[in-house]
């Protein structure tokens, strides 16, 4: 497995809360090399950035019912300081079990970072897999 995305499920594992809302728990980072520079997690209590201004298309059948918080890519970008340019990305997600699972970014947080010129993204698909977005 890459290191960063090691690195990155060591601290998903460590500050997931200990009380569950019911749902995964996603984290994301950004690298400058081997140096962390933002972290962000998936946050409930917000609207997504696209959906708080009509962009966002909920994907799932009872979009009635579907909550859209702010997603933990959307969320380490936000806390950047600095431009994306030539950085690299790791999102995981922890399921309901406590194990890896499919982390790769939704269609919307997808349209975002393609514009921001990230140089490469890691995400969980399994305990011992993962996939990347050039």
């Amino acid at each position: 497995m890459n290191k960063k995305l090691l690195r990155t499920t060591d601290l998903a594992r460590a500050l997931q809360p200990e009380k569950s809302t019911g749902r995964s728990f996603h984290l994301a980072t950004i690298f400058d090399g081997p140096r962390l520079l933002s972290i962000g997690y998936n946050d409930y209590r917000h609207e997504h950035l696209r959906h708080k201004f009509g962009e966002y298309k909920p994907t799932r059948d009872s979009s009635a019912k579907y909550i859209a918080g702010r997603h933990a890519e959307m969320e380490s970008v936000r806390r950047l300081k600095i431009p994306c340019n030539n950085l690299t990305m790791c999102v995981v997600r922890i399921d309901r079990n406590g194990q890896l699972a499919m982390s790769q970014p939704c269609k919307n947080c997808r349209e975002k970072l393609d514009t921001l010129n990230l140089k490469r993204i890691y995400y969980s698909v399994g305990e011992n897999e993962y996939g990347t977005i050039n």
